[in-house]
């Protein structure tokens, strides 16, 4: 059975896409407990000998996030519509496509029924296993939107009344500078994407880590923030903390002096988190510089011998 509507804001849920739980994945998450309420903050495909309750002690906070095993190909099935389910065009576009499947599977030979029957088979099994505890607070399917890059509409304020739960990957991609000065990645939310959530939207044309993701939604949903109103910094140099004036200052562009896939920096001691998008905090100075979870600034220091791996 899918969740009621909550009150007090959508449920936050993140597909946890990544081997393990490595140390900018912990960094990420215990930052997303501290941006919104724990109850309503829920990781999918949860790596199995993990401690969520880690991520609430570094974060500071009385209660650790919401887990479950299961990843959306195997909950996709398994969540209704709601009762005013199934209007919309991504709807009906998908029923159609399955319509036209299962045309075709008709005109099959008696192999396709067979291999048919053993799918559905396999999905009524599958069906029959209840929902873990994290998933069960899932709301119907209809109700669920995609944070998604390639969608064509932006997250507006007044979506709080059509979306219970914002859908994010928790992932580590690559990001690319393109010839025309804009930015490509492998575009991993694909991945998600190919579930055909019956609602997309996305947050602009930079790509943003995932906790900045859950922030910029926290702030258009639960603040009533445009997002165009939320102050940002594209691109920023992270330095060491201690290092001087604008250790996280917006990068100034300047000619590549080595390997045009490279974008990192040179050898002073600092990356430039080319083709991101920070929320841009205010600090005590009158300054904005971008905010990062505890740590992460370290963390991204320790190796600049990583080209090109950055969170998306």
């Amino acid at each position: 059975m899918a969740a009621r509507r909550r009150r007090g804001g959508p449920l936050y849920v993140v597909e946890h896409m990544e081997e393990g739980l490595e140390d900018w994945c912990r960094l990420e998450y215990t930052h997303m407990c501290q941006i919104v309420p724990t109850d309503r903050l829920l990781f999918l495909r949860w790596p199995a000998g993990e401690d969520p309750a880690r991520l609430s002690k570094d974060a500071r906070v009385d209660e650790p996030p919401l887990t479950a095993p299961e990843g959306f190909q195997e909950l996709r099935h398994r969540l209704p519509l709601s009762k005013s389910g199934g209007s919309s065009s991504s709807t009906k576009s998908t029923n159609t496509n399955d319509d036209n499947t299962n045309s075709n599977s008709n005109n099959n030979s008696n192999n396709g029924d067979a291999d048919q029957q053993t799918k559905t088979e396999a999905q009524t099994e599958t069906e029959a296993v209840p929902l873990s505890a994290g998933a069960s607070r899932l709301p119907p399917w209809d109700r669920i939107c995609l944070l998604d890059m390639d969608a064509e509409e932006a997250l507006q304020p007044w979506d709080v009344a059509n979306f219970d739960a914002l859908v994010f990957g928790g992932i580590l991609g690559n990001v690319h500078e393109l010839g025309d000065g804009k930015y490509g990645s492998d575009d991993r939310t694909a991945e998600l994407r190919d579930f055909k959530f019956v609602h997309r939207r996305h947050l602009g044309e930079m790509q943003m880590t995932t906790d900045t993701a859950v922030l910029f939604c926290h702030k258009v949903l639960e603040e009533a923030m445009a997002l165009a109103e939320i102050p940002f910094i594209d691109s920023p140099e992270i330095r060491a903390l201690g290092e001087g004036e604008g250790e996280a200052a917006p990068k100034e562009k300047k000619p590549k002096q080595k390997d045009e896939d490279d974008l990192f920096g040179d050898d002073d001691g600092f990356i430039v988190m080319e083709g991101f998008r920070y929320y841009a905090e205010l600090q005590p100075d009158g300054t904005r510089q971008p905010k990062m979870p505890e740590g992460m600034r370290e963390l991204q220091l320790s190796d600049l011998d990583k080209d090109g791996l950055f969170m998306d």
